[in-house]
């Protein structure tokens, strides 16, 4: 018997962060319980736009591929019956005999939602949804390859889209503070995300290296570094080994100067390095010009420092900073 209480009945479905679905009614909302492999068609149903139709051939070919198509068939029949059963009659809306689709009306999504905000360019909304990846610790029982491939390939669409969401939020194009802390924030986020990413890696590093902030910037790359051999094994890339050696140097400007040619003395240092060599000093300073024409050429110090523990083996290591002057 059809009853009027279903008419004004809505639908919940959470799908980032494994599945859920959550009937609203009469002011209430309750977690439905709803079997495992029928939500796997739910989900594939609400993961499209709510209103636009998938086929049911296509649903036969990523949840029942190896039946034959009257198995099949019936399989989607009972899936279709329980959920009604589970969830009342409105849910979904058939057009025909072959095509299927969620209710726009009455069914709110997680992912839907997201991909609106994000195609808005509303990258808060958007990330505000996007609370852990697409159905998280979901499995079934007998899982199809079709049905976990599917699942892959949607959860990096989606992952993506947050990426270039954070992405967008650490760089400021969204109207927000250009409070570098507030678009770190978004790029650990977007890293928390994308952890292998050097791109993001390097923006971190930018922004860190922007406030001045060497220390912190070497402890970005570290951290990475780490990560790569703790977790997939992997050494440094060119990049990122060229991400260190910024951090380690007095910021982006500072550090290409510094590298241009030193004007060195006719004695190309000798005498420093005699003092510092035969241990009578430990560290000496000198100030010479880097090779430039045209601009004015800074002056740098040179500063050679003793590492060794013997004045036979001693070592001379040999520092070059732009001075203030």
């Amino acid at each position: 018997m059809f009853r009027y209480d279903y008419v004004m009945r809505r639908w919940q479905i959470t799908l980032f962060g494994g599945m859920q679905v959550d009937i609203e009614e009469g002011g209430e909302i309750r977690p439905a319980i709803v079997e495992p492999s029928r939500l796997a068609l739910l989900a594939y149903l609400a993961t499209e736009a709510t209103g636009r139709f998938r086929t049911r051939d296509s649903i036969l070919a990523l949840l029942w591929p190896d039946r034959s198509e009257r198995r099949a068939r019936l399989a989607l029949r009972q899936a279709l019956y329980h959920l009604t059963a589970r969830l009342g009659p409105g849910l979904i809306v058939r057009r025909g005999n072959q095509r299927l689709c969620l209710d726009p009306d009455r069914v709110s999504c997680d992912v839907h939602r997201f991909e609106t905000a994000l195609a808005e360019g509303r990258f808060r909304d958007a990330l505000a949804e996007y609370r852990s990846d697409f159905l998280e610790g979901f499995f079934l029982t007998s899982q199809p390859e079709s049905f976990e491939e599917w699942s892959r390939v949607t959860r990096s669409r989606l992952l993506d889209g947050a990426i270039s969401a954070v992405t967008a939020m650490s760089e400021g194009d969204v109207g927000e503070s250009e409070d570098h802390e507030f678009r770190l924030g978004w790029v650990h986020r977007a890293l928390a995300l994308s952890p292998y990413s050097e791109s993001l890696l390097s923006r971190a590093v930018d922004l860190r290296l922007e406030r001045g902030d060497r220390g912190g910037a070497l402890r970005e790359v570290e951290g990475f570094s780490r990560r790569l051999r703790r977790e997939i094994g992997l050494g440094d890339s060119r990049l990122v080994e060229g991400m260190r050696v910024r951090a380690t140097s007095r910021g982006d400007e500072t550090a290409a100067r510094s590298a241009r040619e030193v004007r060195l003395p006719t004695d190309g240092l000798r005498v420093e390095l005699e003092e510092v060599l035969s241990g009578r000093l430990d560290r000496v300073e000198r100030l010479v010009a880097a090779a430039g024409d045209g601009d004015p050429v800074p002056t740098l110090r040179v500063i050679v420092e003793r590492g060794g523990t013997s004045d036979r083996n001693g070592i001379a290591t040999v520092r070059i900073e732009e001075t203030d002057t």
